[in-house]
């Protein structure tokens, strides 16, 4: 690792390798290297967590203030069990470590090329304010392949302004594109790149630069270098990233130092160079996601009331019960009561044995209702044709009769079911609560309905959650789209599911008992209109 670092134009200010953490924990490591004046990126290699929470709050200050780039290993099953027998340490949910890493502003990276390839960057160039890319290129297919790339990276290719595009007109070839990417095609030399690089560089639309050479024939790459180092040493206090790619067999350069000690004694500045334009975008979007992070607000824990007394009680009477030795579902009439103790409010179905009951409350209610098995060992209702919708009241005991024979179909006996009201239209979504082993409490959220298990759009996050948490968990799935308008439907009410987000997160950090919650779907309404909680189940551990 150190002989690969030093290949590559990384100094290194600290190697630490601690084994199985008797002692000294990565924690301690964190907290070692934000304090070394000497240290300016932080690396890590991870086989597991031994206090994530203690982890996730430390990481989140550190980062604040340097970038940490983690590999994490044991991403698979297989993975998992190799790095288990090699630590003693238990098998973590991938899920769960996307999460704490998104939470913290750690730049996960699947590779150790990656690892370095994003170092080399973090430590010699700027933090990118934002995700424009300029391209510098005198090929026209590396031009299009690093454009390809940047888009799949989440980066941007802005169209230069015509102020700019005239400008680069002026020192180019007739042959050459001035949009973005910028081709000088092949026969312009250090003079061009020059010319363009300060033209660029003033270009206030683009937030960092690629740099392409490949050596022609007659320009040899040691003096497109020396323009580069040239140009960046006059201009020491230039803001942006810039990155270089160089398609020359033989040249051994992994970076371009820039000589502006005469202004910046301290300064570490250089342009790291890479082999493909692939590698260079891949480390500028990961600088950009972190960029983004850093530059975000921290967010704040909401504080949300929970009503103790009401979660006791329900304990205390779940824990006197069979079920309360092995854990397991909590009985409908207590699900609305034990969220409703930290404000989400569930529509309360009214349970019915016969089809008589279900006559006589589906009358009470006049509107249309739904009917439902009620039975805490059938988890997907639909899968066993356990749910049947908009029955008017002159129909509910045809259709208890018929819910009934659907479910013998599955040889289910219909012992119980539950009436309740329908609800206005909306998005449907899911939200919820699930226990991993190491990370503990994890609040999900994603598309609702079958759609969780079709396309597994689905986020989570650890605890504490804070209102960025929140917010960005919603607008990082798919699902998000169905929530802003999506062909021409009205925009759904998302402060109140982000409000329902912080509510079940402070739901699992009061009890810590609770081994899920899922509330599918979650129906929500128009903005302003609020959101309808029509299905939900909740799990609790033993005692």
């Amino acid at each position: 690792m150190m002989a690969q670092a030093g290949q590559m134009g990384l100094g290194v200010s600290s190697f630490i390798s601690i084994g199985n953490k008797a002692d000294v924990s990565g924690n301690d490591l964190l907290q070692y290297w934000e304090g070394d004046d000497s240290t300016d990126v932080i690396l890590l290699y991870l086989e597991s967590f031994g206090n994530p929470r203690r982890f996730a709050r430390i990481a989140r200050r550190v980062s604040r203030a340097k970038p940490i780039v983690a590999v994490k290993a044991g991403r698979t099953a297989a993975g998992a069990r190799a790095a288990s027998s090699h630590t003693a340490a238990l098998a973590n949910s991938d899920r769960a470590v996307d999460a704490l890493f998104t939470q913290t502003g750690i730049i996960r990276v699947d590779t150790l090329a990656d690892f370095f390839s994003v170092a080399r960057l973090l430590a010699s160039q700027p933090i990118p304010k934002g995700k424009k890319l300029g391209v510098l290129t005198n090929g026209g297919g590396p031009g299009i392949i690093a454009v390809d790339a940047a888009i799949a990276a989440g980066l941007e290719i802005p169209t230069l302004s015509e102020k700019t595009q005239a400008r680069l007109r002026a020192v180019l070839p007739l042959t050459a594109s001035v949009s973005n990417p910028v081709d000088i095609i092949a026969g312009s030399g250090p003079k061009e790149y020059r010319a363009c690089l300060e033209i660029l560089c003033e270009e206030n639309d683009l937030d960092a630069l690629l740099v392409i050479f490949i050596p022609p024939i007659a320009t040899p790459s040691k003096e497109v270098i020396q323009v580069l180092s040239d140009y960046l040493a006059s201009m020491p206090d230039l803001q942006i990233p810039i990155v270089a790619v160089l398609f020359d067999p033989y040249s051994t350069v992994v970076s371009i130092p820039i000589d502006d000690k005469t202004v910046h004694p301290e300064s570490k500045r250089s342009v790291p160079v890479y082999s493909f334009p692939e590698s260079a975008v891949a480390a500028l979007g990961a600088a950009v996601r972190y960029g983004t992070w850093r530059a975000a607000p921290t967010g704040t824990v909401a504080e949300i009331p929970i009503d103790r007394d009401e979660i006791q009680r329900i304990l205390s009477s779940y824990h006197a019960g069979t079920a309360g030795k092995t854990g397991g579902w909590l009985a409908q009439d207590e699900v609305a009561s034990f969220l409703g103790a930290a404000g989400i409010e569930v529509i309360r179905p009214l349970t019915v044995h016969s089809a008589a009951e279900a006559e006589s409350v589906a009358k009470s209610i006049g509107g249309p209702v739904s009917l439902k098995v009620s039975d805490p060992m059938v988890l997907h209702k639909s899968d066993v044709g356990g749910v049947l919708l908009n029955i008017v009241p002159g129909e509910i005991s045809n259709a208890y009769k018929q819910l009934a024979k659907q479910l013998a179909s599955h040889n289910i006996e219909l012992k119980a079911a539950s009436v309740m009201p329908m609800v206005s239209a909306g998005a449907e979504v899911l939200a919820g609560i699930t226990h991993d082993d190491v990370f503990g409490p994890l609040v999900a959220f994603g598309a609702g309905g079958y759609f969780v298990e079709l396309l597994d759009d689905v986020v989570f996050r650890v605890l504490p959650l804070t209102d960025r948490d929140a917010s960005e968990m919603v607008r990082s799935t798919r699902a998000f789209h169905l929530l802003t308008g999506f062909r021409g439907s009205p925009h759904s009410d998302i402060e109140a599911l982000e409000r329902l987000l912080l509510k079940l997160g402070a739901l699992a950090e009061a009890v810590p008992e609770i081994a899920e919650i899922d509330l599918n779907p979650v129906i929500v309404h128009e903005a302003g209109q609020g959101i309808s909680l029509i299905d939900a189940r909740v799990r609790l551990g033993p005692r």
